[in-house]
């Protein structure tokens, strides 16, 4: 309902109040004309409806007239009074509410009513399997339980009848199962202390059924809820969820997720908590013939294209150095792949300094140009602002660390860097000069 700027009802929701008790006191002069109520555009249908359903004297005419206008305007029907109106009377006639459910449910005409109107009625779970049941048959949309989400809806139910309803709606197909995490998620929202360690089994199980894939799925919405409801089962030791998400997230890349629709975080909490079981997982795709899907997870756990190079890495930065020195040792001809992961600079003071997983590979996979080669193409990627001077100027005075390295391939490297600083220098002061005199 709306409200003035003084936390009052506004005045169209005091019209729609004084409106209802006029039509209480004197309802045979208003019958003819409610029908009007259920159909098309109602603003303030809920203010009109719940006040009516306070004060009138015998709230089962009024019912009438709803399920009859509804029935008979497929299209144009709206339940949004029936539902303010059934929500007070519920509060004094319980029978008269729990027959409109029942009514809702048995009339094929008013089944496209029923999600919205049980929203407000805290049915009884009896009643929101029979709901289910139509979606079964093919009377209702899946997509109409989501509105079990909001409001809270689904408030009044245990958790145990929580979990039975929303594996009824899993089960139904795999568009369903989003609306089944949505549910339960949503059901813990602001209760998560009591409700979380009650429904936290059946969620695990819906994320190792391998319904919910990222891959060809736009909702956004639902991708956030897989993530935090990831998240949150991930908190507690778990390494087969963790294998299970991460064969999930390379089966999405590979059907064609990009790397932006996955959510990275999922990845940096695998990499923190479970590095040493889903590293080996990830490796083993990522050393595979190259290919989109392999594109993909590189970008998605490595850098990608995410900031600039000394301030934005990816999800391998979670990663334990050692973890990823062992991998390497088995699989060395890996390391340039690597190379093209991770964030290779870092911030140290007014310098900057080489990440522990850059100094890694250089030390240890140095000799191979290849590795030198992807480490260079990282050191600039990003976006600017301003000159790149300083940017240039750090990097080269990081390379004369390197001219006393024990491989030569390093050494000759790192003499080809101060080279390519100077250089880039040079451009960045001829494009100033430019500027200096008007050219730019």
């Amino acid at each position: 309902m709306e409200e003035g700027a003084d936390g009052k009802s506004s005045p169209a929701e005091q019209a729609a109040t004084l409106m209802a008790e006029e039509c209480a006191r004197d309802f045979p002069l208003w019958r003819p004309h409610l029908h009007s109520v259920f159909v098309g555009e109602q603003r303030m249908g809920f203010a009109f409806g719940y006040r009516l359903g306070e004060v009138v004297h015998d709230p089962e005419p009024l019912t009438d007239i709803a399920l009859s206008t509804l029935g008979e305007n497929p299209e144009a029907g709206n339940p949004v009074v029936l539902q303010a109106f059934l929500k007070a009377v519920g509060r004094r006639d319980t029978d008269l509410v729990r027959r409109t459910i029942d009514t809702l449910l048995t009339n094929p005409k008013l089944h496209r009513y029923a999600p919205m109107i049980l929203t407000g009625l805290q049915p009884p779970l009896a009643s929101l399997l029979r709901l289910v049941g139509l979606v079964r048959d093919g009377a209702l949309p899946s997509r109409t339980l989501r509105s079990f989400a909001y409001g809270q809806a689904m408030g009044h139910l245990s958790p145990d009848d929580a979990i039975v309803f929303a594996k009824a709606i899993y089960e139904l197909d795999n568009d369903s199962a989003w609306t089944a995490l949505e549910l339960l998620y949503m059901y813990c929202f602001g209760e998560s202390k009591e409700r979380w360690p009650k429904v936290r089994s059946t969620t695990r199980k819906f994320h190792m059924s391998g319904k919910l894939m990222l891959a060809n799925h736009a909702n956004t919405h639902d991708v956030h809820i897989w993530k935090e409801t990831v998240l949150k089962l991930l908190e507690m030791d778990d390494p087969d969820l963790a294998k299970q998400l991460t064969s999930q997230l390379i089966a999405d890349s590979e059907a064609g997720a990009h790397s932006f629709e996955i959510p990275a975080d999922v990845a940096q909490k695998l990499f923190e908590r479970y590095g040493r079981v889903v590293w080996p997982i990830f490796g083993a795709q990522l050393v595979k013939k190259p290919s989109r899907a392999t594109w993909t997870l590189s970008h998605y756990i490595g850098r990608g294209l995410r900031g600039s190079s000394e301030k934005a890495g990816g999800p391998i930065d979670a990663l334990n150095e050692e973890v990823l020195k062992e991998w390497l040792a088995q699989n060395p001809s890996a390391a340039a792949i690597v190379a093209t992961m991770i964030r290779p600079l870092k911030q140290q003071g007014d310098a900057y300094a080489w990440t522990p997983l850059a100094r890694l590979l250089i030390d240890r996979y140095g000799h191979d140009k290849s590795v030198l080669g992807s480490l260079s193409a990282n050191l600039h990627t990003g976006t600017w602002w301003g000159s790149r001077a300083p940017h240039y100027t750090k990097i080269k005075t990081l390379s004369l660390t390197l001219l006393s390295h024990s491989k030569a391939t390093v050494r000759a490297w790192a003499v080809r860097l101060g080279r390519d600083m100077d250089h880039w220098l040079q451009q960045e002061q001829r494009e100033a000069d430019a500027r200096n005199v008007g050219r730019w």
